[in-house]
């Protein structure tokens, strides 16, 4: 996927969505015929390249050559397009996840950093609405009816629905498992459907979180109100979590986070692709105090199965 950097001119953004669809992903029309497929994924390819051209970014061989990272990197293009062609201004800012821009690095991962016409927007706590519960656009698809049950996690859903039928009395979920196996659907879906049930709830990326944290390092005000809707809202989910959690200052801004919703008997669904036995001898002491305290709150399930993100989701 390397290529060398180019005047890109402004092209006809077709979403993710589009995409899936046009390829009969959602099962609601014919299949393409290879040919068909073929233009799809040859277009999808081709604005995945120009992306990458646009922020200097040369792929790993084995990441550009593994087709497991094509879905993430088209979500880093289409982010990368929409800001760079389509940016409405920082006040009706309508990126994916507001007022961030994607960002991708050597290795596959993808992050989102404050853009440059953006501000932080601290109101995406403060409601039990989708929009303001920062659930990102490319997430909001994601619902328990469209969920697939398998045996691979049939009990993760069974527990899923017990929470929702508790409400904020009921124990969390921490899902493990490898990349692609359902784990960000079923939290988004239950938190819409908590959300629906009339609970707030609210949508972290663990690395987009750590970021914002550190932003009010300087501002003991500003990360205190921060902090406290992250205790308080009804249900939190904390997506990715383990991907920043090399450093004991991440660590202890985890430990804080997880025992204030404990202190507060708030249930929380964490995503990983750790098990709880990995962050806990990865993490020393205050490792084993997070742990301690997710399995004391939380039903720990490993989903398995195919990857979702090259099978159909839907």
């Amino acid at each position: 996927m390397e290529m060398k950097s180019t005047e890109m001119k402004p092209m006809k953004i077709e979403p993710m969505q589009h995409i899936l669809t046009t390829a009969g992903a959602m099962g609601t029309g014919a299949m393409p015929d290879d040919k068909g497929m073929a233009d799809i994924f040859a277009n999808a390819k081709k604005r995945i390249e120009e992306a990458l051209a646009r922020e200097h970014v040369v792929l790993d061989e084995a990441v550009a050559k593994n087709d497991n990272y094509f879905l993430r990197l088209l979500e880093f293009a289409e982010s990368n397009e929409h800001c760079t062609f389509h940016c409405p201004g920082r006040t009706h800012c309508d990126s994916s996840i507001k007022g961030y821009t994607a960002r991708m690095d050597a290795h596959g991962y993808i992050s989102y950093c404050k853009c440059k016409a953006g501000d932080t927007y601290w109101d995406i706590f403060s409601t039990s609405r989708t929009k303001a519960s920062h659930i990102p656009a490319l997430y909001r698809q994601m619902t328990l009816a469209n969920y697939k049950e398998t045996e691979d996690n049939k009990k993760a859903l069974r527990y899923a629905k017990e929470l929702l039928a508790q409400g904020t009395a009921g124990k969390g979920l921490f899902l493990t498992g490898t990349t692609g196996t359902g784990k960000t659907h079923l939290a988004v879906a239950t938190l819409q459907a908590w959300i629906e049930n009339g609970h707030s709830g609210a949508f972290c990326t663990v690395p987009l979180l750590v970021d914002q944290l550190r932003e009010c390092m300087d501002g003991n005000d500003g990360k205190s109100v921060y902090m406290d809707r992250l205790a308080r809202v009804d249900l939190l989910v904390l997506d990715d979590f383990g991907a920043e959690y090399s450093t004991d200052w991440v660590r202890s801004q985890m430990w804080l986070i997880i025992n204030a919703r404990y202190a507060e008997h708030k249930p929380f669904i964490i995503t990983s692709n750790l098990r709880l036995e990995d962050i806990e001898a990865g993490g020393g002491v205050q490792g084993q105090r997070i742990c301690s305290r997710i399995a004391g709150h939380c039903h720990v399930l490993e989903l398995g199965g195919a990857d979702r993100r090259v099978t159909p989701l839907f």
